[in-house]
């Protein structure tokens, strides 16, 4: 039927000028399309648009082209956007503040775009997941915008004006993430790096320190923020802010001219973003990873209703994921993972850590679950983890009814403790208990971050795989940068990263005051940095 529907705007382009030919509209361009998500939009759309017809030639030139049309309906959307007056009595506060958001997210998403373009045209060749990522970056960026309107009545109807513009934009970015996917090998979307030669011995990456602040004044800036807005925009090399021990009450901005920035703040949007023995403290929505990929090792998560949630590629090793007592007749979701394509390389991936609940919680007040699908084609899986008895026995909790229930994927492997028990789990087509390790593993950090490629250059500990797991290519896995050192130049030994637990520098909100078990001031740790 899709085929039939593909032909005939083809028939009629023979039919009003008998001289044309096939070859005025590239056969190519039909089996590119049949690949697509949406192949009648991707056919219809760039046949409808003469000027990228003759430049045809490729796969890559159907993904160039739409990738073209999505850029342009940005353009316009956002032009659009812009004619609404913010200042009109008709608009709620709401609503207000979802139109900007909208407009930045446009403009985030256009730059993604254009860049997902210039490697596509790269005549070296391009990285597959890097482009896979800025599409689906973009894709997720539209999502938020629509997820800032209410649905209630008052809202719905300048709700319904953005979606337009917005849902032709995600089905061409749809498109465009298909394409990809299906036009390259396995081989190509694999790291580059030979990893397992990495991991002969522990590698000790030393980590230049840029700039210093500290609260006392023996620092080159004593807030957060100057330190920030001091760092170099678009650059290509690494810049590293360490923050001495202190008091910072501040609200740390890191904006996306900070290209190589790794975002602290409870939305992290950076690539390549990672955060070693923090503390996110929480309720509601503590950690929103938006998109693109990112590690956590060694962190202390609190907080209660979708606490870990968002639509990036998020790896999380050895942390400690601990649930709040929500307000009353609340159940706790640790995570909600908001995957909306089935081609968005994107997961939670929760990796030897210890799912629990902060200490005086009442579990018989407020049933706690591993997540809920905010997203239709939402993926959380937690490998090897501890997992208490605070976790209900039937694990997963739906969204609401049995929306996505059939096209989630919610796996468990290797889990341990009173709460990894499955007997009793839900009973989902979704829902896996992974059982080998070779399903296990586009889970691991080396699969879902490409962690092989950037991951040591943070000087942080991880696993890119299953630590003695014989029957998987990662066997030789060992703990990689154990003890992180941290210099300025070749000389300055640096003073250890704060006292809160386990030394945790803190990261996030909290209604009450710092919840530190030894009482540490609450600050915050920004490391700037990506591969």
């Amino acid at each position: 039927m899709n085929l039939l529907y593909l032909l005939l705007p083809l028939l009629l382009l023979l039919l009003q000028n008998p001289t044309s030919t096939l070859s005025a509209t590239p056969q190519v361009l039909l089996s590119s399309c049949a690949a697509a998500r949406h192949p009648d939009l991707c056919y219809s759309a760039i046949s409808a648009s003469p000027h990228l017809i003759p430049s045809i030639s490729s796969h890559n030139d159907v993904i160039h082209a739409s990738l073209n049309l999505a850029i342009s309906s940005i353009q316009n959307s956002s032009s659009h956007l812009q004619t609404i007056p913010l200042s009109s009595a008709t608009l709620t506060r709401r609503e207000r503040n979802a139109l900007q958001d909208c407009v930045r997210l446009f403009q985030d998403s256009l730059e993604e775009l254009r860049l997902a373009e210039a490697d596509l045209v790269n005549a070296s060749g391009f990285d597959a997941v890097d482009v896979e990522f800025l599409i689906s970056g973009a894709m997720t960026n539209h999502e938020t915008c629509i997820d800032g309107f209410s649905h209630d009545e008052v809202d719905r109807r300048l709700r319904a004006r953005v979606l337009d513009g917005v849902d032709h934009v995600i089905r061409m970015c749809a498109n465009s993430l298909a394409m990809v996917r299906n036009g390259t090998s396995p081989a190509s979307r694999l790291p580059s790096t030979n990893w397992t030669e990495m991991l002969e011995g522990e590698v000790q990456a030393k980590v230049e320190v840029n700039v210093t602040v500290a609260a006392d004044g023996s620092g080159d800036f004593r807030t957060v923020g100057a330190a920030v807005d001091a760092a170099p925009e678009k650059s290509k090399s690494r810049y590293v802010i360490e923050i001495k021990e202190g008091r910072y009450e501040e609200y740390v901005f890191v904006g996306k001219k900070k290209t190589k920035g790794q975002a602290v703040a409870l939305r992290v949007k950076a690539n390549f973003s990672a955060f070693y023995n923090c503390d996110i403290l929480g309720y509601q929505d503590t950690l929103y990873a938006h998109h693109n990929r990112q590690f956590y090792r060694n962190c202390l998560i609190r907080g209660t209703v979708d606490f870990i949630f968002g639509n990036a590629a998020v790896v999380l090793q050895d942390c400690d994921i601990q649930v709040r007592q929500p307000n009353p007749g609340q159940k706790n979701m640790v995570t909600a993972h908001g995957r909306k394509d089935p081609d968005e390389p994107t997961a939670i991936s929760i990796h030897r850590c210890r799912i629990g609940a902060e200490p005086g919680f009442n579990k018989s007040l407020n049933p706690t679950y591993l997540g809920r699908p905010w997203k239709e084609y939402s993926r959380t899986v937690i490998m090897q983890s501890n997992i208490s008895e605070v976790i209900h026995p039937a694990g997963w909790h739906e969204w609401d009814g049995g929306f996505a229930l059939d096209t989630l994927y919610y796996g468990e492997y290797g889990n341990s403790g009173p709460g990894a028990g499955t007997a009793q789990r839900v009973n989902w087509t979704g829902h896996r208990i992974i059982y080998n390790s070779t399903e296990a593993q586009q889970f691991a950090a080396v699969s879902l971050l490409t962690g092989s490629e950037w991951l040591g250059s943070t000087g942080f500990p991880y696993y890119l795989g299953f630590e003695g797991d014989v029957s998987s290519s990662c066997s030789s896995v060992v703990e990689v940068g154990t003890k992180p050192s941290f210099e300025r130049g070749s000389k300055e030994k640096l003073l250890e990263l704060g006292r809160g637990r386990r030394g945790a520098p803190l990261i996030g909100v909290d209604d009450g005051p710092p919840e530190v078990d030894d009482g540490a001031p609450r600050f915050h740790f920004v490391v700037l940095g990506g591969a």
